[in-house]
């Protein structure tokens, strides 16, 4: 009898288990996140501001990939959780198109969902995208649990669509990551890509999740989006007359670039903010600092300008978002002009989408 009634209890200890163990699977559905990734570079397809006519630069491909996932209506951003996922990424996994004006990724990962938040062919969800070349660093640092729900207090779909990152740190010092090769996906743009959505009615934003697939181990939820340039890109252009080539340019420096910008918002100064000098042309010794630390050779801000030769030209920079810039020129005679160009008033139908490009037209004279 004690022998039936200890086998009874093996059993129902057994099946206990499993029971718990079947609990424990159901209550975590599987998902693979599968991504179509687009960066596009020049001409159709701008990521930068309308009317940059370009320039022969080299992107970096990126080599880090990062989801936000919101998850409920669109139109009640304030109530929605936000998922993060790290993606794998590198660069060879990035594949230049045939036609070379983009790069083009395809990643997937599976994740184990959240048993809290059901998933259905249904549910509404909305894709924030960033690829960049260096790490980057945003305020404030992301907080997950187990299901890589973001667990910050307060941080809702509002929050992430008003996250912002550092290019420099507080004292003004560059970082040295590259911003011109970081790429986000503007919270504002809408599925025709060029009007915006208003932002009491987002239910056009390109980045929605449309296909969600299945349940369980089978569930996929797929996302396919174009990401675009998230700083605003700087253009230095200089012309020296025949009869002033003695006075050519030597140093050229951009005052006032913000040290933080927002991630998603890339068309939108974040005003109150410190700021720093990048500095773009230089005569002598070019230092480090001036340039875009660990790849620097493949940048045209801060490269050694030799008198006597560089009568005309151009240079560039990226900053994050900026109002108005001051820049400073200095002539190997003639002394230094400074000036000040205001944000561009209109880049076309896109201006409060993409961050906007700068011209900074100089004319070189003779000394007066």
């Amino acid at each position: 009898m004690k022998y039936s009634y200890l086998l009874l209890t093996l059993v129902l200890t057994a099946l206990c288990v499993v029971a718990c163990r079947e609990d424990e699977t159901a209550s975590s559905e599987q998902f693979t996140l599968s991504m179509d990734v687009t960066l596009p570079l020049e001409r159709e397809g701008l990521t930068r501001a309308a009317g940059d006519p370009g320039i022969a630069e080299f992107f970096e491909r990126p080599r880090y990939l990062s989801l936000f996932l919101a998850v409920g209506e669109p139109t009640t951003p304030s109530d929605n959780q936000v998922y993060f996922f790290n993606i794998p990424c590198s660069q060879s996994d990035w594949k230049r198109s045939a036609d070379s004006l983009v790069f083009v990724g395809r990643f997937s990962q599976i994740i184990s969902w959240d048993p809290e938040v059901s998933i259905t062919s249904s549910t509404s969800m909305r894709a924030y995208l960033v690829a960049s070349f260096d790490a980057y660093t945003t305020e404030p640092i992301v907080q997950v649990n187990n299901y890589h729900k973001v667990t910050n207090t307060g941080f809702t779909e509002s929050a992430l669509i008003d996250m912002q990152f550092y290019a420099s740190s507080a004292l003004g010092g560059y970082t040295g990551f590259s911003l011109r090769d970081i790429y986000s996906t503007p919270y504002n743009l809408s599925e025709n890509r060029f009007n915006v959505v208003p932002a009491n009615n987002r239910t056009g934003y390109y980045g929605t999740v449309k296909q969600v697939v299945g349940s369980g181990t089978a569930g996929i939820i797929s996302i396919a989006d174009t990401l675009y340039h998230t700083a605003a890109k700087v253009d230095f252009q200089w012309n020296t007359a025949t009869a002033s080539q003695e006075n050519v340019m030597v140093s050229a420096t951009v005052d006032n670039a913000p040290t933080r910008g927002y991630l998603f918002r890339t068309a939108e100064t974040i005003p109150g903010v410190s700021t720093y000098s990048k500095v773009l042309l230089r005569g002598g010794n070019v230092t480090a600092d001036d340039m875009n630390q660990g790849h620097a050779a493949r940048y045209a801000d801060a490269e050694e300008v030799s008198v006597g030769s560089q009568w005309s030209g151009r240079a560039y920079t990226y900053v994050l978002q900026p109002g108005d810039l001051s820049f400073t020129v200095t002539t190997s005679e003639g002394g230094s002009t400074s000036a000040t160009v205001q944000r561009p008033a209109s880049n076309g139908n896109t201006n409060d989408i993409f961050a906007a490009w700068y011209k900074l037209p100089f004319n070189i004279r003779a000394a007066q």
